[in-house]
C-alpha cells in the first residue's frame, strides 16, 4: 500500500491545468505555485515557497521523481484540472484535481503558515467517491460491497456514548475471517491489564526467541533478550501489524485474558476459543506433518487446547508458505469477527482512550490510518485491518470535525480466489468520503 509521502509527492509531480481560479489568498497562491512548480524541475523559489520543515521532509529531488508515479496511479499522462477549491480561510483551502485522461479524482489540502507565505502543510488522499460510477450513499457503497464473489459484510455507525447507532449494513452479524484485526481484542486485553495495575506502558519487555513468528512485521529480527516497553510491542502490533509483537504481547497478558477481553464484545466468542497466536495459525496451516490440521479442526474446544503445546513446538514448511498464494483453510482456521463486533471493539478501545492512564492507545491506534484521509474532515483516526490470502478487513474509527464519531467496517471472504485488495482498499476510501458528507 502505497506511503500517503508518496501519494503527496506523487500527485504534486504532475503537470497540471486550472479550471477552478484559486482565490487571491496566501493559500491561494500557494496553490497555483505548487500546480505550476511541480510541472518540471524548477526548484529556485522552493526555500522561499516551502517552510524549512516541510522541505526538509520533501526535497525538492524527491519532489521530481516521482512525477511517472502519479501518472500511474491516476492515469494522469495529461496532468491534472483543479475542478473545485473551498477556500477555508485565507490560509487553508482544500481542492479536487481530476486526472487527465482518467478523470480520477484527489482532494488537496493546503495550509500556509501565520504571518507568511510558505506552505506549511500538505495532505492529499484520492477521492474516488467523485470518480464516474461512484457511489454516492452509503446504501449504494454496500450494494458494491454485496457484488463481490465469496462472503461479504459491512457496517457503519454513528458511535454514541460508546454505543453503535446504525447508519448502513450489509450482513454486519455474519462472522468472517477478519485477519489481523483480531488484534483491537489483543490491544483491549492490555488496556485492562494496565488499568488493573498488572502492566504498565513503560514496563520492559524481553524478545523471546521462542514467541519469533513469521512477517508482517520487523521484530522477529531482533535478537533474543532485547528490551522495549510495552508500549513499543502495542505500537508496532497495530500500526506495522508486527505478529511477533503480537505473540509476545498475548504471551505477557495471557490467552484466557484476552479471550476474557473479547467475551463481551461478541455474539460468538467461543469461534475464537483457543485465542490463536499467530505463530499457532502459521504452524498449524503450514505444518510438514500435515496430520496436524486436520486433528486440529476435528478437535472440540478441550482437544484444541491440548493440542496447543504441539503446534507450538511444529515448525512452518518453507515449502508451503513459498506456495500459499491461494485461500487455504479461511473458514475454519482464522480469527472471526462481524463487522458489527469489529466497530465494538473499536469503539471499546475508544472509550477506554479516554482514560489518562491509557492516552497512549490513541498514538498505537493513529498511527497509521490505513489510507490517506482528509484530516480537516477526519481530525481523529484510528484503524486496523488485516488480510491473508482470501481474506481482508478494514475497520476504522473516524471522528468527524464537528464531533461526531463513526466507525466503517468492510470485509470480504473468498475461499476459491485472491481478493483484490486494492479494489476493496478503494472501496474502504469511497466509504469514509461518503461518512464525511453523512447527515441524519
Amino acid at each position: 500500500m502505497r506511503t500517503l509521502l508518496a501519494l503527496v509527492l506523487a500527485l504534486l509531480a504532475s503537470p497540471t491545468l486550472a479550471q477552478a481560479d484559486p482565490p487571491d489568498t496566501p493559500a491561494g497562491r500557494a496553490l497555483t505555485w505548487c500546480v505550476h512548480r511541480l510541472t518540471g524541475d524548477d526548484h529556485s523559489e522552493d526555500a522561499q515557497r516551502l517552510h524549512p520543515e516541510f522541505l526538509a521532509a520533501l526535497p525538492s529531488a524527491t519532489i521530481d521523481q516521482l512525477g511517472d508515479a502519479m501518472n500511474k496511479e491516476f492515469d494522469a499522462a495529461d496532468g491534472f484540472d483543479i475542478t473545485t477549491v473551498d477556500a477555508r480561510s485565507e490560509r487553508r483551502l482544500v481542492a479536487v484535481l481530476r486526472s487527465r485522461p482518467g478523470g480520477r479524482h484527489a482532494r488537496i489540502t493546503i495550509v500556509v503558515e501565520d504571518g507568511g507565505d510558505r506552505i506549511a502543510g500538505l495532505n492529499v488522499a484520492p477521492a474516488p467517491d467523485l470518480d464516474e460510477g461512484a457511489p454516492k450513499s452509503l446504501d449504494q457503497l454496500l450494494a458494491k460491497v454485496d457484488e463481490l464473489p465469496g462472503r461479504s459484510s459491512g457496517g457503519i455507525y454513528e458511535v454514541k456514548n460508546g454505543e453503535l447507532e446504525a447508519i448502513a449494513e450489509l450482513n454486519a452479524d455474519d462472522h468472517l475471517a477478519t485477519g489481523s484485526t483480531f488484534k483491537l481484542y489483543v490491544l483491549i486485553a492490555l488496556a485492562n491489564e494496565i488499568l488493573e495495575g498488572r502492566a504498565s506502558w513503560d514496563e520492559p519487555l524481553a524478545i523471546r526467541e521462542a514467541l519469533k513468528t513469521l512477517p508482517g512485521g520487523t521484530m522477529q529480527n531482533l535478537p533474543a533478550g532485547e528490551e522495549h516497553p510495552i508500549e513499543h510491542f502495542a505500537l508496532k502490533m497495530i500500526s506495522i501489524s508486527d505478529n511477533t509483537a503480537t505473540d509476545h504481547l498475548i504471551s505477557r497478558v495471557g490467552r484466557e485474558r484476552v479471550e476474557a477481553a473479547m467475551a463481551p464484545l461478541h455474539d460468538h466468542p467461543a469461534l475464537n476459543r483457543p485465542f490463536l497466536m499467530t505463530r499457532e495459525m502459521f504452524h498449524i496451516k503450514l505444518a510438514a506433518d500435515r496430520t496436524l490440521l486436520e486433528r486440529f479442526l476435528a478437535a472440540d474446544e478441550t482437544g484444541r487446547r491440548a493440542l496447543l503445546p504441539e503446534i507450538d513446538a511444529a515448525q512452518p514448511e518453507m515449502a508451503l508458505l513459498m506456495a500459499w498464494k491461494k485461500p487455504f483453510e479461511i473458514e475454519r482456521v482464522e480469527w472471526f469477527a462481524s463487522a458489527r463486533e469489529c466497530c465494538r471493539a473499536m469503539a471499546e478501545l475508544n472509550r477506554l482512550a479516554r482514560d489518562p492512564a491509557l492516552a497512549p492507545l490513541r498514538t498505537v491506534l493513529g498511527t497509521n490510518p490505513g489510507v490517506p484521509i482528509d484530516r480537516t474532515r477526519f481530525p481523529g483516526v484510528q484503524f486496523k485491518g488485516g488480510s491473508e490470502p482470501g481474506v481482508i478487513n478494514l475497520t476504522w474509527l473516524l471522528q468527524r470535525d464537528d464531533g461526531r464519531t463513526f466507525c466503517v467496517s468492510l470485509g470480504w471472504n473468498d475461499p476459491d480466489h485472491a481478493v483484490d485488495e486494492a479494489g476493496f482498499i478503494s472501496l474502504g476510501q469511497q466509504a469514509i468520503a461518503l461518512v464525511g458528507a453523512w447527515q441524519p
